[in-house]
Order: structure tokens, then sequence, then C-alpha cells
């Protein structure tokens, strides 16, 4: 997250920097208004260290004019002093051994859109409205009154427990939407997907854990009652239904969004749309990719009364195709009870997945379009395979899975940059794509497919600073 810097020795950046000179070295971290730099003198309290580039190195200027230079690069896992549990990760964190204090640079965390208030002898950092850490004033610094973590460890927050016996399991959780435990065990024991290994202590340490997204996008309730017999082949019949207008407009522009259901199987699509007027056409491409997959036609269509489904087009079309179109009686929709479920169960990974990962409301689209993949590939209640492997008839490999929301970094084909400029560009991970790519949120706001991906797992939410 640091700036990079560059140029001949008498060209060298300097800093005038309070951070060299002194009789003794602070062990605190401090909040800096002044220094470009996040700064340390420890390299033992970092992660991922590496030398610094020569293109990278810039003078820290001491009281007695001294010179100094980094020597070595890495990240530094902070807890926060005021949420239990949360843990930022400062990135490109400079040390430089003559150093006698430890750098938080304020500018730095403004880049990557936190917020620094200063005020009645407090620093406070804020991100998205929350205060994640606080520095009291000490001189014309602000100290942070904890010890860094030198690695990642237990974030009863997000469910991350690196280092513990559970991380596996938790990262797995993460990974699979926040897919319930009693369902994760399930996939391991029953051998559902091939890709993860998970041993049953992992399971049960990591199922005793509290999951804040968890709580905050699931609720209990009723069970919806059931539909009738079960569709014996595929696209025997179809559940459909409409959720919107959602409370934001997403990235491309929807409001809306149509899931689909297959009966027999379980396999569940879902389409985007600005207006309801634009979902027929959406449902007729979805129907014709299910039917080229299963190579049989849709038979059976079921859905509430909305004028989206019931109307000239739609009753045309189904009419051409032979395909009967069975609704529920007015006002309710328990009777299409699958696609309430359905629903139910991509709204709430959609919450936990933008909860956690702190994303605005606008990614609603891409963090639903996730929940269905990750669905497809996990196990539903009443079938002994997934989804995925029902209708297609392979075992899902989900080795490829990542957390939703994480710190990626995408490649630079060459054909798209000079000889100095950086091979990958950093975003954020916010949906999977079909011959295993990935969709790469930027920081100009745009979105696009990319196959080769580093991602760190371990930087989401306010911890991607």
């Amino acid at each position: 997250d640091g700036k990079q810097r560059g140029g001949s020795a008498s060209a060298m950046p300097s800093k005038l920097a309070f951070a060299l000179g002194g009789e003794s070295r602070l062990k605190d971290w401090h909040i800096d208004s002044g220094s470009e730099w996040h700064i340390t003198y420890d390299a033992s309290e970092l992660k991922n260290v590496r030398a610094v580039k020569t293109e990278e190195l810039f003078n820290v200027i001491g009281y007695d004019g001294s010179r100094h230079q980094p020597t070595h690069v890495g990240s530094c896992t902070l807890k926060s002093n005021v949420i239990e549990g949360l843990e930022i990760d400062l990135l490109n964190v400079y040390v430089v051994p003559k150093a006698t204090v430890k750098l938080i640079s304020a500018g730095i965390l403004d880049d990557r859109g936190a917020k620094v208030v200063l005020g009645d002898g407090k620093a406070l950092v804020q991100h998205q409205g929350r205060t994640i850490l606080q520095g009291e004033k000490v001189g014309n610094l602000y100290a942070i009154r904890y010890n860094a973590a030198g690695r990642s460890v237990s974030d009863s927050r997000s469910c991350a427990a690196t280092g513990s016996v559970d991380s596996a399991a938790a990262l797995w959780h993460r990974r699979l939407g926040h897919l319930g435990f009693g369902s994760l065990e399930r996939m391991c024991r029953e051998n559902m997907v091939t890709g993860m290994e998970l041993d049953r202590g992992s399971l049960a340490a990591a199922s005793s854990r509290i999951c804040e997204p968890c709580i905050y996008a699931k609720q209990s309730r009723g069970p919806f009652p059931a539909t009738g017999h079960k569709a014996v082949k595929p696209l025997g019949l179809v559940h459909m239904d409409v959720c919107g207008p959602m409370p934001e407009t997403s990235l491309g522009g929807s409001r809306y969004v149509t899931t689909v259901l297959d009966d027999c199987t379980g396999l569940s699509a879902v389409a985007f749309t600005e207006t309801k007027d634009a979902i027929g056409k959406k449902v007729r491409a979805i129907f014709e990719a299910l039917e080229n997959i299963a190579g049989r036609r849709v038979k059976e269509v079921r859905t509430d009364r909305g004028r989206e489904f019931v109307n000239q087009a739609m009753g045309d079309y189904f009419s051409n195709k032979g395909i009967i179109h069975g609704t529920t009686v007015g006002y309710t929709p328990e009777q299409n009870g699958a696609a309430e479920r359905l629903n139910r169960t991509l709204l709430e990974k959609t919450r936990a997945m933008l909860v956690e990962s702190e994303l605005p409301q606008q990614l609603w689209a891409e963090a639903l379009a996730t929940a269905n993949y990750l669905r497809n590939i996990s196990p539903v209640a009443g079938a002994k395979v997934t989804p995925h492997e029902a209708f297609m008839g392979t075992k899902p490999d989900i080795s490829h899975l990542r957390v939703f929301g994480c710190a990626a970094y995408a490649h630079v084909p060459k054909e798209k940059r000079n000889k100095l400029e950086p091979v990958s560009r950093k975003g954020i991970f916010v949906r999977y794509e079909h011959g295993g790519h990935y969709r790469i949120l930027f920081d100009d706001g745009s979105i696009t497919k990319h196959s080769a991906v580093r991602f760190d797992e371990t930087a989401i939410g306010n911890s991607r600073m």
C-alpha cells in the first residue's frame, strides 16, 4: 500500500523524520500525519519480508542530519485496540534499522480508504464509519497502546484463525460463502467434492467459534413447506422467482435478480436485470444453456403470478416450447417453497460475504452470483450429491476457491505494460467465471476477468489497507 520511490542516489527522495536519533526505541506503534511510509526498526514482527529493491530506496533523515535507508520491506498484522478480534494488515512496512520509533503513515491509510481524525488528544482511524484504531497523543505522535502481531491470529469476527487448529475449517467455511459447519462436515465425510482436505478435529474446533458475519447475515426461521413430489429427471420441473428491486443498483446497472431452480437436481441459476421487462430474455437464455447441458427440454415451470412471468411474450414462449406453466395462488409464495428456500439461501450467503468483505452494497450482484456458484457445489438437504454433480454428472473440484472480497493480484500481460511497470495489479476478488477465471475489482471501479491471479486471503475488509 506504499508509494514506489525511485531515482539515483543524488535525487533519492528524503524524509525529515524524528524516526532517527534519540536515546531509546519506542515500543508502541505511532500514527504520524507527516510520514510518507510505514516504518519499523524490527523486522522480526513482519511477515512476507524481502529485501528492498534499488528502485524503492529512499532516505530517512534524523535530527542530527544523518541519512539512512530501508533494508527490507514486509507486512505487519496489528490488533485493533477498539474492536475485539479485528486485525489490520499494514502492507509495505519498511525496515529502517536505525529508526527509534515505529510509524504508521496517516497518508497511506487515507490512500487505502481509511480516515484519520485528530482531536482531543487522540487519533481515530475510521473505515466505512467504524473506528478501528485509536492513538493517544504523545508529543507530535499518536501512540497505539498494544503490541503488534507478527502473524495472523484468531479473528472471531471473520472466523479466520490462521495458525490455530481450526484454521483450515474456518478458511473453507469462508471460501464456501459461510457454509454451515454441519454441511462442511458432510462434504468431507461423504467425499462430495475433491480438492479439500479437513480433519474432524479442525471442524469441531472451528464450529465452536462465533462467526460474526453469519450472525449478521442469517436468522432462524421456520422451514418452507414442501411443494409436492420431486421431479424424477432433470428439467422435468423448474421453479422461478424474482427478487427486487434491490436497495442499491449494482455496478452493472441491475436492480432485480431472477432465480431458476431445477427441481430434480437442485441446480440453480441466476440472472440480473435492470427492469422486470428484461427478465423474459434472460430466462430464455438460461433455459437454452441448461437444455444444452442436460440434453433434455424443460417440461414444466412453476412461478408466482407476477407480470414478469404471466404476460403474452412469456406465454407464447412457453406455448411454442411445449412447456407447462403452473402458477401459485395469489399472495401465497409458500406454494413455491423451493424457490423461496433458494432465495433465502442465496441472500444469506450474499449478506455474509458482503459483511465480512466490507464491500459496498452495489456489489450485491457479484456477491449473489458467487453465492449461487458456491451453493451448486455444496450439499443441499435431501440429496446425496451436490447439485453440480447431480446435473453435470461429475464431482466438483473446489481447490480453486478463494475467500470473496480478499486481496487479489492479477498478472498484467507484457503487451499491456512497459518494461518498468509492475507485472501485477492489485484488486479485490468478487466473482468466479467459467474456465477457471476470476473477476477482479480494481480501484478505478472496473471489473475484469483474469486467470493468472495470486490471492491474499488474510487481507479482507479493513485489513486490505
